[in-house]
């Protein structure tokens, strides 16, 4: 996968099998320790209350929220207004390896700061 060679660790709840683990818990969690939430918004997924939720238990995290929308979908909710990378079934890998740049270079700029955040506290 293209995150994975980015050295970007990807959460999929599908394939965290907790069998008798409440689902929402599970994804709470992980949204929480999350740098990023990558959203896959499509025709199908727009009208998935779960994916919607999940939009909004990332943004009462104050997590950063990647879209990656499926062309001739529109946006809304959460994700009305933002900038977003758009797809469609020719471009998938394209649209991914932005994306990919984009949280990569991000993951930089954090571990910037937190080393700088390092220097500063007294020895």
């Amino acid at each position: 996968m293209i995150l994975k060679r980015c050295n970007i660790e990807a959460y999929i709840a599908e394939r965290d099998e907790q069998y008798g683990r409440i689902l929402s818990q599970k994804i709470k969690r992980n949204i929480e320790n999350s740098d990023a939430v990558l959203v896959l918004w499509t025709r199908n997924s727009k009208h998935s209350a779960y994916v919607n939720q999940e939009i909004g238990y990332a943004e009462k995290c104050s997590k950063r929220i990647v879209p990656l929308v499926e062309e001739g979908v529109t946006p809304a909710g959460f994700l009305e207004g933002r900038e977003y990378a758009s797809f469609n079934e020719y471009n998938i890998k394209e649209a991914m390896e932005k994306i990919a740049a984009y949280l990569k270079q991000k993951m930089k700029e954090k571990e910037a700061l937190e080393m700088s955040i390092e220097m500063l506290k007294p020895k």
